[in-house]
């Protein structure tokens, strides 16, 4: 999880419960996706908090796939390397 600047103000509005609570969602939602169960005051803040939860998976599962497939071509490109230094 990254440190959002923008998250603090409303985090100065929580308390320190509140704050636990929210992290705990934010960790759950994140290894689950399920959306939390949360309080009224939670739930105002909670579309902000998801949205932001949201891109940084995207950003995240994107950066993957773009490692794989360069992995992908590089081994394909050693391979065809080597079959080439076989005779093959």
């Amino acid at each position: 999880m990254l440190y959002y600047d923008k998250i603090r103000p409303i985090l100065a509005l929580l308390t320190d419960e509140e704050r636990g609570k929210l992290l705990v969602a934010v960790l759950d939602y994140g290894e689950s996706g399920f959306e939390p169960c949360l309080d009224k005051r939670l739930s105002a803040v909670w579309p902000f908090i998801r949205e932001m939860v949201d891109r940084d998976m995207d950003a995240y599962r994107a950066k993957c796939e773009k490692a794989a497939r360069a992995i992908q071509t590089r081994w394909a490109r050693e391979k065809g390397q080597a079959q080439s230094a076989d005779g093959n």
